[in-house]
This record gives C-alpha cells, sequence and structure tokens, in this order.
C-alpha cells in the first residue's frame, strides 16, 4: 500500500485527494503559502489543474484542508486514548509515541503550523488557538486521572500538559535545528520517564 492509499484509508478520504493533500503539504511546508502555485501542486500530486478544483474552491481552500488534515490527526489520537483503559503512564507514553511519529513524518505539517501559530503566514479561517487548547484538555483529563488514582501527586493539569507537549516539542523541532533526529524510542523513553518522575507522587 502506498503511503498515499494509507492517507486516505485513515482520513476517508479518495486516493486522488489524499495525493493532492500531501502534495500540497509538503510544497506549503517548504515554499510557504505565497510561494506555492496551483500549478506547482497539480505537478507533484500528478494531476490537472481541474482536478484540484474539484476537491478544493481555491488555494485558500486546499491549505486551509492541509491544516485542518494535520490537526486532526493530532485530535484522533488524544480521542482514541481519552476511550482507552490503562494507567495515566500507560496512556501519556502512548500519546508521546503516536504524536511524535506523526509530527517525525510530517515535517511540513510541523512547518505550516508554526508559521501560522506565530502569523507568518497567510491568515486563514480556522480557530487554530481553538484547537491546541482542546488537546490541552484532553491532556489535562488524562493527568488527573493519574492524580485522582495515586499515580501522580497534586500537580496543576493545566501547566503539566503544557509542560509535557514542550518537552516533545523541542524534539519535534530538532531536524531544523541540527538536521539530525534523535531516534523516536529514544525520545519518548526519555520524555515520559522525566515527565512521570516529575509528577510522580
Amino acid at each position: 500500500m502506498t503511503e498515499n492509499a494509507s492517507v486516505a484509508e485513515e482520513q476517508g478520504l479518495t486516493e486522488t485527494r489524499a495525493r493532492i493533500l500531501t502534495a500540497a503539504e509538503r510544497l506549503f511546508g517548504e515554499q510557504g503559502y505565497a510561494g506555492t502555485s496551483i500549478g506547482d501542486i497539480s505537478e507533484s500530486a500528478g494531476v490537472n489543474r481541474a482536478l484540484i478544483y474539484y476537491y478544493f474552491k481555491d488555494k485558500r481552500d486546499l491549505y486551509r484542508s492541509v491544516i485542518q488534515a494535520g490537526l486532526d490527526a493530532l485530535r484522533r489520537i488524544l480521542e482514541d486514548l481519552a476511550a482507552s483503559a490503562g494507567s495515566a503512564r500507560e496512556r501519556l507514553s502512548t500519546f508521546a509515541k503516536r504524536s511524535y511519529r506523526l509530527f517525525s513524518l510530517r515535517r511540513p505539517m510541523v512547518r505550516i503550523i508554526y508559521r501560522e501559530v506565530m502569523g507568518l503566514e497567510e491568515k486563514i479561517d480556522l480557530p487554530i488557538g481553538d484547537y491546541v487548547l482542546d488537546n490541552f484538555a484532553k491532556l489535562e483529563s488524562i493527568i488527573r486521572d493519574g492524580i485522582r488514582l495515586g499515580e501522580f501527586r497534586e500537580v496543576d493539569p493545566r501547566l503539566a500538559a503544557r509542560s509535557l507537549l514542550g518537552m516533545l516539542n523541542i524534539f519535534i523541532l530538532e531536524p531544523f535545528i541540527s538536521g539530525k533526529p534523535f531516534p523516536a524510542e529514544r525520545v519518548v523513553n526519555h520524555t515520559v520517564d522525566l515527565f512521570c518522575r516529575g509528577v510522580a507522587r
């Protein structure tokens, strides 16, 4: 199965639409919104321009859809964890593994989201801040479970959730800083161990 086919299956998309989104994500990440044309995306995706306009109203709509797909991928990870069994530590470990893998495989998406959050790109009608706060809330809920069940000491779940994401984010940015990512298993084990030791009773 190709990467595009797996993206399509995961997100419930047609393979063609997924191929367009994959090409657009890479180009928007590398070249920015202003520096990327529909023609560039058409050529990279191997489809004609008319087919892009069949799926997306215009370049702005495509850009918005690319960001939406990235945010939804992270949200699905957290929603799966909210419905899963296991200790708080186990669920946080799963979150760290899956989210680190997601953004390691999708570095252009990391660039796009950071540019948007920092106000360096085209402003879109998409409440990125609300998505981030909602993700914080889902992590906070896992941490509260850990406190309630005696795994973690009494800490502020809001600060703890942001601390965990902050620890992961610096490793997600490592390839852009040094050009070489740390091995995923090493990052996840280190981060979860350090975080859980910090909040342990």
